[in-house]
Formats: structure tokens, C-alpha cells, sequence
């Protein structure tokens, strides 16, 4: 897991959850837990997102919910699990 995300990557993040973190916040959240730690919390959330099946125009609302649950259980910005998420699938 990069825990120093791009500026590029902080951005994407924040549009897609309409946050307001900075990307110092989302660098400091995304060191609170170690890989293996959002390893498990982005398997959760594949799991959440896949449950859905339906296409993303349509269950955008849904997939953003799955995004701040998973961020209130970690008390975290949705942003930050955005950044996790997408390094994740990255692997």
C-alpha cells in the first residue's frame, strides 16, 4: 500500500467522494493502519461494491455509502478509502 499517495491520486479521490481532505490528512489516515490492516478493510469493501451488481450511473449513490461506512469503522475520511481501495486493485 503507498502510504504517500500522489497529489493526482488525492484529487481523483476527493471528486469521487466529494471530500474536503487534504492530502495531508489522507497520507497521515493512510498510515494509521498497516497494509495488512487495509488489506481486510478494502476486502470488505470489494465485497460491499460486488453485492451491488448493478451498473455504476446506477448504484453510484450505493458504492458511496459502502465508502464512508467503511471510513466511519475506521474513523477515517471516505477519501482515504478511496486512495487504499484503488491501490488495492492496483495489486
Amino acid at each position: 500500500m503507498n502510504m504517500k499517495p500522489s497529489n493526482r491520486q488525492c484529487q481523483i479521490a476527493r471528486a469521487m467522494t466529494k471530500s474536503k481532505a487534504t492530502d495531508s490528512q489522507i497520507t497521515k489516515e493512510l498510515a494509521t493502519m498497516t497494509e495488512s490492516e487495509w488489506c481486510k478493510q478494502c476486502e470488505i469493501l470489494d465485497k460491499f461494491l460486488s453485492k451491488h451488481n448493478i451498473p455504476l450511473d446506477k448504484g453510484w449513490d450505493l458504492l458511496c455509502i459502502d465508502f464512508i461506512s467503511i471510513a466511519s469503522a475506521n474513523q477515517v475520511d471516505e477519501a482515504t478509502v478511496f486512495v487504499a481501495y484503488m491501490e488495492w486493485l492496483n495489486r
